[in-house]
């Protein structure tokens, strides 16, 4: 019922003539440098390695007579060395989202952003939305957890992402007031098997049905943003998903002429984090920005990560879109990281 009153509101919103508003391009890259203690893959299989990444946005959209705007959003973009997760990445396309709007009301389907993914205050930071040039782990994100990290929906820059998982989501804004809510189903799977080149046999799954249900409801009134979201994963009803995927988060921030403040708390099955995240531009052309985060309650196993972590960064602007983004972080579980590098944007 649920999906079948979306697919009912979308297609009223559409009904009609179409008349095609044309295609926008838009994206950014950056390239530098990346350190991460005691880890290996970087210069001389060290701790230092370069980082980059291109990155290119293709909007299209088309308007009816109605007045609602069928759209359809498409990514592709390459990496080296982005996170030591991607190491000399050719490039890939994401999936595509496609979306109706009009009325402040939006549905999308595909892959979609993700209730929690897009919350308001829920990124706070350089341009990267984190740490320095590249995020360096986005710990200063209270739904990010070091023992669990990410586990939401999100757009995939690379991958199918939710759009392999049936992914939809609803959002209504209206006078400050945003409410998101998303869903995704994932099917199972079998267990599958792969060779390597070296005869290593990797087994992989059964991967079992998961549903995941988000939501999210944000108010701003002047310079102040508020918002709480919820994540619950319906299936499997194991110990395992549970401590991994429920997550309850809430944020507030403020926004003044030259300093900005953001305060983040988030419960995911008795594992807790805050975290007080603040800006400041010390000139028209540098923002020096920081955060300070507190991480309790990971099961056996994990608990290397209850702990504080902090980290502080630096963005000059250069002009033309263009900035020098430089940051440093100490993780929950006492791993220093830092980078350095050119950020722009067009």
């Amino acid at each position: 019922m649920k999906k079948l009153l979306i697919a009912t509101a979308a297609t009223a919103m559409v009904a009609g003539p179409v008349a095609a508003q044309g295609i926008d391009l838009s994206g950014y890259a950056r390239f530098g440098f990346e350190y991460t203690e005691n880890s290996t893959g970087g210069f001389n299989n060290g701790d230092t390695a370069t980082n980059s990444r291109f990155r290119l946005n293709i909007n299209a959209s088309a308007e009816t007579d109605f007045g609602a705007t069928l759209y359809v959003f498409q990514r592709a973009q390459t990496a080296t060395n982005d996170g030591r997760q991607q190491v000399g990445r050719s490039v890939q396309w994401a999936a595509p989202r496609f979306g109706i709007r009009g009325g402040g009301l939006d549905v999308r389907v595909g892959n979609i952003g993700g209730a929690i993914e897009d919350m308001p205050g829920h990124y706070f930071g350089s341009r990267s939305a984190g740490i320095g040039l590249a995020g360096l782990g986005f710990h200063n994100m209270a739904g990010n957890m070091s023992g669990s990290a990410f586990v939401w929906d999100a757009f995939s820059s690379a991958a199918a992402g939710p759009a392999a998982n049936n992914g939809v989501e609803v959002i209504y804004s209206m006078a400050g007031f945003r409410a998101q809510l998303s869903y995704t189903d994932r099917n199972p799977a079998p267990a599958s098997a792969s060779l390597s080149p070296d005869g290593q046999i990797t087994v992989t799954g059964p991967v079992p049905r998961q549903e995941r249900v988000a939501g999210t409801l944000a108010y701003t009134f002047g310079e102040y943003t508020a918002a709480i979201g919820f994540q619950e994963v319906t299936s499997p009803r194991t110990d395992a998903s549970k401590i991994a995927n429920q997550l309850v988060i809430a944020t507030f921030g403020a926004n003044f002429d030259q300093f900005r403040v953001n305060v983040q708390a988030a419960d995911r099955r008795g594992v807790k984090k805050g975290v007080l995240n603040g800006s400041f531009d010390v000139t028209p052309e540098a923002t020096l920005y920081g955060f300070l985060a507190h991480e309790s309650g990971n099961r056996a196993g994990f608990e290397d990560f209850n702990g504080t972590s902090g980290g502080v960064g630096l963005a000059y602007a250069l002009g033309g879109g263009a900035s020098i983004e430089t940051g440093v972080v100490y993780t929950s579980d006492s791993v220093v990281r830092g980078d350095f590098g050119v950020f722009f944007s067009f």
